[in-house]
């Protein structure tokens, strides 16, 4: 006759796991389903203690934090980070749960475990990362397909882990183990921390992970078939090499240009004491930029649809500033093939190639003949004293390259008819690049932002609108003062 000793012993390990969500003002139906059916899935398979946390503060590291206390306080097993709109099921998991616990024939413990997670937009590459020779972050974009890999970076859509990796981050930071920095995003941040407290992350490719409303199959592989990759065979057909090469320099475009900015520069050289023409020299003759910004104009749809969804036709001339191999001024062109678009910049081989590409896009009629001019280094004084010739002009990631950019901007500005438009993007000074060597903020040289990348001059018509309507606001706003209290204090 077993005793109650016996029978106890023979009960399962009960583990408790905390479900981590960090929300985002609502909750979706296919997220309930997914949540319910692991939930369900835990109690009654694994003999878990599902504890779902949710967290809805903002911005997300805050909210990433929140949720890490409360696992923490609760004397949770396990941590299971989910994002709210992560399809995922039963499966998904138990691969998760048994890659963490080495039931796959490794030898090593295993820490923190995640699937295959995806980016939300097009071109749905996968969010696990590398760290290259300099130390920065880099996308993997060839894994294995079956065996488990180690990554140094990754996004938290749906993270598996053990407590004590949590713990040790969240002592070592003294209770943020998340946090955006200018140089890397809350769940890059963690992983930092992650390989300091000598704690590995482990990537499982059979748990491949979407967001509701995404496609997703085996992208790394699908994705970059070369013979269907355009923008990258187009280049290949241009330099004379095989589709595979130019893959790889594509790929390595950005890090191959932070290798020859420090081989000529030096390693964390000083921005302020680098001579402008020594920069204006690297710029001029460096062939690298070619795959960098055919790498670049690839990966940023979102980017692009973002500024090619607002333009419209019947706009004056447009001017690609800094134009590198003339994407944006191409794509304008070929919406409307009658428009005159010029482009700019001073590196000879971005230019050898944008001409080509003007005389295949004019041979195949994508872009009106003759309509398309390509300005070099001698023609810069010149074009930077027009006035009001333009009504758009494009000055994308070239600002932040300039040592000193407010002349630059002030001609833009010069340039740019009284209600154009200029679409800019300026990234942050030394964040990813070295080459990023400036700062300037367009809102104190003449310009007002009215949307992403979209900027106006201050003596515009709609500026003036703009402001005309704050004014109206002031001019009726009712201010009721607060009542003091007996002691004088301010009260309701």
């Amino acid at each position: 006759m077993p005793t109650i000793n016996d029978v106890i012993d023979q009960q399962p390990e009960i583990r408790k796991l905390a479900l981590l969500v960090p929300m985002r003002g609502k909750v979706d139906c296919i997220f309930m389903q997914t949540y319910l059916s692991l939930f369900i899935h835990l109690l009654k398979k694994r003999g878990i203690v599902a504890q779902p946390v949710f967290s809805d503060m903002m911005p997300l590291d805050k909210a990433r934090c929140s949720l890490a206390r409360s696992a923490i306080i609760n004397r949770a097993d396990y941590a299971l980070w989910l994002d709210a709109d992560i399809v995922l099921n039963e499966s998904m998991f138990e691969r998760l749960w048994e890659a963490l616990h080495g039931k796959d024939g490794t030898p090593e413990e295993r820490q923190v475990v995640t699937g295959i997670y995806y980016e939300r937009e097009l071109p749905y590459d996968a969010v696990i990362r590398r760290k290259n020779e300099l130390g920065l972050y880099e996308k993997i974009m060839q894994f294995p397909e079956k065996e488990p890999f180690a990554v140094d970076g990754i996004g938290f859509g749906f993270v598996l882990m053990k407590m004590k990796p949590l713990k040790d981050v969240f002592a070592a930071t003294k209770g943020y183990p998340f946090k955006w920095t200018d140089n890397v995003s809350e769940d890059l941040y963690f992983c930092d921390r992650l390989a300091e407290a000598g704690h590995k992350i482990w990537a499982v490719p059979t748990v491949n992970v979407p967001h509701y409303g995404s496609y997703v199959t085996q992208w790394h592989y699908l994705h970059y078939k070369l013979d269907e990759y355009s923008d990258l065979q187009e280049l290949a057909r241009y330099r004379k090499i095989n589709s595979e090469e130019c893959y790889q320099r594509c790929s390595n475009g950005s890090l191959n240009m932070c290798k020859a900015w420090q081989a000529k520069f030096g390693k964390d050289a000083d921005e302020s004491l680098l001579k402008e023409e020594d920069i204006l020299d690297f710029y001029r003759n460096t062939d690298l930029y070619i795959y960098d910004l055919t790498w670049f104009w690839s990966h940023n749809r979102k980017m692009r649809e973002e500024i090619t969804g607002k333009w419209k036709p019947g706009i004056g001339k447009v001017l690609d500033f800094g134009c590198g191999i003339g994407d944006y001024g191409l794509e304008y062109a070929m919406d409307n093939p009658s428009s005159d678009v010029d482009f700019y910049d001073i590196n000879i081989h971005n230019l050898d190639y944008l001409e080509y590409r003007i005389g295949v896009y004019e041979a195949q009629k994508l872009v009106g003949k003759g309509k398309l001019k390509v300005y070099n280094e001698a023609h810069g004084n010149l074009l930077k004293k027009q006035e009001g010739v333009y009504g758009m002009i494009f000055a994308i990631d070239v600002l932040e390259h300039i040592k000193n950019p407010e002349e630059t901007v002030a001609a833009l500005r010069r340039m740019l008819s009284r209600n154009g438009t200029l679409y800019a993007q300026v990234a942050a000074k030394g964040a990813f690049q070295p080459q990023h060597i400036s700062e300037i903020d367009l809102a104190k040289h003449g310009f007002l932002q009215t949307d992403a990348y979209t900027y106006i001059r201050t003596d515009s018509d709609v500026a003036a609108n703009y402001a005309r309507m704050v004014q109206n606001v002031k001019d009726n706003m009712t201010v009721t003062p607060m009542k003091k209290d007996a002691d004088g204090r301010r009260g309701d």
